[in-house]
Protein backbone atom coordinates (compact mmCIF):
# COMPACT_ATOMS: atom_id res chain seq x y z
CA UNK A 1 0.00 0.00 0.00
CA UNK A 2 2.80 2.42 0.91
CA UNK A 3 4.63 1.77 -2.68
CA UNK A 4 1.39 2.49 -4.19
CA UNK A 5 1.20 6.00 -2.77
CA UNK A 6 4.31 6.39 -3.11
CA UNK A 7 3.88 5.94 -7.06
CA UNK A 8 0.93 7.96 -7.12
CA UNK A 9 2.43 10.76 -5.37
CA UNK A 10 5.47 10.73 -7.82
CA UNK A 11 3.21 10.56 -10.80
CA UNK A 12 1.53 13.67 -9.58
CA UNK A 13 4.63 16.01 -8.95
CA UNK A 14 5.92 14.73 -12.50
CA UNK A 15 2.73 16.32 -13.66
CA UNK A 16 2.39 19.22 -11.74
CA UNK A 17 5.79 20.09 -11.64
CA UNK A 18 6.06 20.03 -15.31
CA UNK A 19 4.19 22.62 -16.18
CA UNK A 20 0.84 20.39 -17.51
CA UNK A 21 -0.87 21.86 -15.25
CA UNK A 22 -0.81 25.26 -16.39
CA UNK A 23 -2.86 24.76 -19.32
CA UNK A 24 -5.77 25.34 -19.90
CA UNK A 25 -8.18 22.55 -18.68
CA UNK A 26 -11.41 23.32 -20.42
CA UNK A 27 -10.42 23.61 -24.39
CA UNK A 28 -12.66 22.30 -27.09
CA UNK A 29 -10.34 19.56 -28.82
CA UNK A 30 -11.27 18.03 -32.14
CA UNK A 31 -10.46 14.84 -33.88
CA UNK A 32 -8.28 14.51 -37.29
CA UNK A 33 -9.98 11.76 -38.70
CA UNK A 34 -13.61 10.54 -37.89
CA UNK A 35 -13.35 7.95 -35.37
CA UNK A 36 -16.04 5.65 -33.35
CA UNK A 37 -15.31 5.82 -29.77
CA UNK A 38 -16.15 2.48 -27.72
CA UNK A 39 -16.83 2.23 -24.04
CA UNK A 40 -17.63 -0.88 -21.95
CA UNK A 41 -18.04 -1.76 -18.20
CA UNK A 42 -15.20 -1.81 -15.88
CA UNK A 43 -16.13 -5.57 -15.35
CA UNK A 44 -16.17 -6.51 -18.88
CA UNK A 45 -12.45 -5.27 -19.28
CA UNK A 46 -11.74 -6.98 -16.20
CA UNK A 47 -13.31 -10.04 -17.50
CA UNK A 48 -11.31 -9.82 -21.04
CA UNK A 49 -7.87 -9.28 -19.71
CA UNK A 50 -8.35 -11.71 -16.59
CA UNK A 51 -9.22 -14.24 -19.86
CA UNK A 52 -6.46 -13.05 -22.04
CA UNK A 53 -4.13 -13.84 -18.91
CA UNK A 54 -4.90 -16.68 -18.26
CA UNK A 55 -4.26 -17.94 -22.00
CA UNK A 56 -1.19 -17.04 -21.89
CA UNK A 57 -0.38 -18.11 -18.43
CA UNK A 58 -1.61 -21.76 -20.42
CA UNK A 59 0.20 -21.00 -23.56
CA UNK A 60 3.49 -20.41 -21.73
CA UNK A 61 3.17 -23.70 -19.53
CA UNK A 62 2.58 -25.73 -22.47
CA UNK A 63 5.41 -24.49 -24.08
CA UNK A 64 7.81 -24.42 -20.95
CA UNK A 65 6.57 -28.50 -20.29
CA UNK A 66 8.10 -29.00 -23.91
Amino acid sequence: MIIYCFCWFVLFCLFFFSGISYCYWHDTKSAAIDCKLWAIERQVFQTIMMRTGLIRQAEYTVFLKR
